[in-house]
């Protein structure tokens, strides 16, 4: 199942699948990614795949649910940006994109003891670890609509808008569903569903 579709700085349409495999489409036909191999060296250890950025020196991106974020350059070197711990929420920022996933899944029992739930983000070159409490995700959470603001990384996670700033996360519980976040400057519009319309912060 394709579910992400991606133009490189040549013009060349990459698409990613749900269970991670990369193909290009070229000369009217489809071709493999010729680093799936190592994508694939990691099946079983996650959900799902979102193939999410390709830097403009050809480094791939890839959000490996319940797993970490998965960056694979050009000559087919790779990192794996996970944790060994606590469940986690990565986030990393590359240049003006930023991108974020779930790392280990950890029981809802043991989850609620510790009060919070934490975020590794990796942003110029540091890890940062985050601890946010009294928030306690279920399910199959994502980041939805990572941003980029004037001095923080914005997103909307399950009811909350939330936005980072420095080594602290703060949320907004928010009563409609947000569809979509842009951030102009120091205005950020948020779409929300059910017509609702938008709004200005």
């Amino acid at each position: 199942v394709i579910n992400s579709i991606i133009e490189d700085n040549n013009g060349v349409l990459w698409f990613g699948s749900m269970f991670g495999d990369i193909f290009y489409f070229e000369n009217k036909q489809l071709h493999p990614y010729q680093y799936n191999k190592i994508i694939r060296t990691y099946r079983g250890k996650f959900i799902t795949s979102t193939f999410e950025y390709i830097n403009k020196s050809g480094t791939f991106y890839l959000g490996l649910f319940d797993l970490g974020i998965l960056e694979i350059s050009k000559d087919g070197k790779q990192k794996l940006y996970t944790s060994d711990h606590y469940t986690q929420y990565i986030i990393k920022q590359i240049g003006n994109r930023v991108i974020g996933t779930r790392s280990i899944v950890e029981s809802n029992t043991t989850r609620h003891k510790r009060k919070g739930y934490g975020i590794k983000l990796y942003k110029d070159g540091n890890e940062t670890n985050i601890y946010l409490k009294d928030f306690f995700p279920t399910g199959y959470e994502r980041f939805f609509n990572m941003e980029i603001g004037k001095d923080s990384i914005i997103y909307f996670f399950i009811d909350r808008l939330c936005y980072i700033k420095g080594n602290k996360v703060h949320t907004t519980k928010v009563k409609d569903k947000i569809n979509n976040i842009t951030v102009d400057g120091d205005e950020i519009y948020l779409c929300f569903g059910n017509h609702k319309g938008v709004s200005i912060t």
